[in-house]
C-alpha cells in the first residue's frame, strides 16, 4: 500500500534522554518499506537518493552552520 500515497506524515519523538527514541526508530525503520536509519551524520547525497523512508536520529545536530544546505533539502522534500 506504500505507493498508492503521495504524501506521508513527520513524526518528531521528543523525550528525556534514555528513554527509548534511538530504539524506536530502529525498530521502526525495520518495520518501515525502504526504512533507512542514520545517526548524525546524514549527508546531502544521502538524503537526497533515498527512495524510502528516512529516520533521522540525533536531527538536533542538523542545526550547526555547516549543514545548512542538508536543513534546506529536507525542507524542500516535504
Amino acid at each position: 500500500m506504500h505507493s498508492q500515497f503521495m504524501t506521508f506524515p513527520i513524526l518528531f519523538i521528543n523525550a528525556m534522554r534514555g528513554s527509548g527514541k534511538s530504539r524506536f526508530l530502529n525498530l521502526s525503520s525495520n518495520l518501515a518499506n525502504q526504512g533507512i536509519y542514520v545517526h548524525s551524520n546524514l549527508t546531502e547525497a544521502v538524503a537526497f537518493r533515498t527512495k524510502g523512508s528516512l529516520f533521522i536520529d540525533e536531527f538536533e545536530s542538523l542545526g550547526s552552520k555547516e549543514k545548512q544546505t542538508l536543513r534546506e533539502l529536507l525542507k524542500f522534500c516535504l
